[in-house]
């Protein structure tokens, strides 16, 4: 009997790791701002960042840069001379920070890949995942920030930037029964 019992328990326990589907309900924001080594900041932003978050919790978000948007003409003619070609990051994020209960602000740093035209740059994106448990779903507010190197995206300190891309993205997600 007891062996039926940590049975139960055991998959009573791994269910919402297994069950959990997370849906967005439309793309997130991203902005994105550089430093020109004359105190200049430049921002773009797009709200066509696409992401989608597969079971296991592998993350995945792409967009198009010929989305952004700024007010800036030097920014819009970076934006036009960017290959079109979509740039993409992977990450994870454990299974546990999707959760039932009220979770209020957990936070986590998840080592990512950036690719473009075929080059890949390791980084780091810093999460806050916010939980808001109603009665009908699980909803989930995710933001991500972090830094870029500028020759991740093919600009170099030598045209006048700063060494780092600053960058913050932002998502509500629901979790629905598969």
């Amino acid at each position: 009997m007891n062996k039926l019992y940590t049975l139960l328990s055991l998959i009573i326990l791994s269910l919402p790791a297994i069950g959990q589907n997370l849906i967005a309900e439309k793309a997130a924001n991203l902005q994105v701002y550089v430093v020109k080594t004359d105190g200049t900041e430049l921002r773009a932003e797009t709200r066509d960042l696409d992401i989608t978050y597969e079971p296991g919790f592998f993350v995945t978000g792409v967009f198009d840069p010929s989305t952004f948007t700024s007010d800036d003409d030097l920014v819009n003619e970076i934006i036009d001379q960017i290959t079109p070609q979509d740039i993409t990051f992977t990450t994870t994020i454990p299974a546990e920070k999707f959760t039932f209960t009220s979770n209020i602000d957990a936070e986590l740093t998840s080592q990512a890949q950036l690719i473009l035209n075929n080059d890949t740059t390791v980084f780091s994106i810093h999460f806050i995942i916010s939980n808001m448990n109603t009665t009908d779903e699980n909803n989930f507010m995710v933001t991500g920030d972090g830094h870029l190197p500028v020759r991740a995206v093919g600009l170099t300190e030598e045209e006048g930037f700063t060494e780092d891309i600053v960058f913050e993205f932002e998502q509500q997600i629901t979790e629905t029964s598969p």
